[in-house]
C-alpha cells in the first residue's frame, strides 16, 4: 500500500509551482491502484485498528486476526479463531462451538448459569455400558448417548436405565439388566397359549386358576 503522508515538504522557493504539480502528479502515479481501491471501498491488505461503518460488504473476514462480537459485555455472541461463543446477560458463556471437531475433543459444549458444562457433544473414547466404546456422545447431567463408530447405539440414564441396540434385537436396562425385547408375534404366542383353557395349574408355591384364558385368580 502506498504511503500518503511522505511528500516531502521543502523549504519554500526550492521548487516551483509546475516541478510541485509534476511531483504530485507522480506520487498519484505511482500509487494509482491503492487510490482507486481506496477510494472504490475495495481494501485488500490493510492493516485497520480501527473502523465504523454501518454496512462491511466482504468476501472471507479472518477470524483469527479479529473478534466479532455483537456487544462487549453482557449478552452478546461472539466468533473467534477458536469458535462461536454465546453470553447470557451475565457474561456467562452458555454454548462454545468449537472449531477443533478432532478426537476427545469438545464440539459443542452447554453450559448451566454458574458456566459449568453440563451438555457436551464431542467424537471421543470412554468407558461406558462395561466397555471401552469410541463414537460420537451427547452426554448431559450423568446421562449419555452414544451413537458408536461400530454403528452400534446405545443410551442410558445416570442409573444405568436405558436402552440399546448393539446386538441382533434392541435391549431396555432397568437400572438391573439388560432384556431383550420381545416381538409382537413371540408375546402373541405366549398369550394365546391359555385361549379356551379353564382348569388350574401349580408353579410350586402358588395355584393358578384360569377360566376360558383367562387369569381368575392366584392362591
Amino acid at each position: 500500500m502506498g504511503n500518503y503522508t511522505s511528500i516531502p515538504v521543502e523549504p519554500k522557493g526550492t521548487k516551483t509551482l509546475e516541478e510541485w504539480v509534476n511531483h504530485i502528479a507522480n506520487v498519484v502515479a505511482m500509487n494509482q491502484e491503492e487510490i482507486e481501491n481506496l477510494l472504490g471501498g475495495r481494501l485488500s491488505s490493510l492493516n485497520i485498528r480501527e473502523l465504523t461503518a454501518d454496512k462491511i460488504v466482504t468476501g472471507t473476514l479472518l477470524a483469527a486476526l479479529v473478534t466479532i462480537a455483537s456487544s462487549l459485555t453482557g449478552q452478546r455472541v461472539v466468533i473467534d479463531d477458536s469458535g462461536l461463543h454465546t453470553y447470557d446477560e451475565f457474561g456467562i458463556e452458555r454454548l462454545t462451538i468449537g472449531t477443533a471437531p478432532v478426537k476427545g475433543v469438545k464440539a459443542i459444549t452447554g453450559r448451566d448459569a454458574t458456566g459449568i458444562a453440563q451438555s457436551v457433544y464431542a467424537y471421543d473414547t470412554e468407558t461406558v455400558d462395561g466397555a471401552v466404546r469410541t463414537g460420537q456422545y451427547i452426554t448431559a447431567h450423568g446421562a449419555y448417548l452414544l451413537l458408536e463408530s461400530s454403528g452400534s447405539f446405545r443410551m442410558q440414564d445416570s442409573a444405568g436405565r436405558g436402552i440399546r441396540a448393539a446386538g441382533t434385537r434392541p435391549e431396555v436396562n432397568d437400572g438391573f439388566g439388560w432384556s431383550p425385547i420381545a416381538k409382537k408375534s413371540e408375546v402373541d404366542a405366549k398369550a394365546n397359549a391359555f385361549t379356551g383353557f379353564t382348569g388350574s395349574f401349580s408353579t410350586g408355591t402358588q395355584t393358578i386358576n384360569v377360566s376360558n384364558g383367562i387369569i381368575t385368580s392366584v392362591v
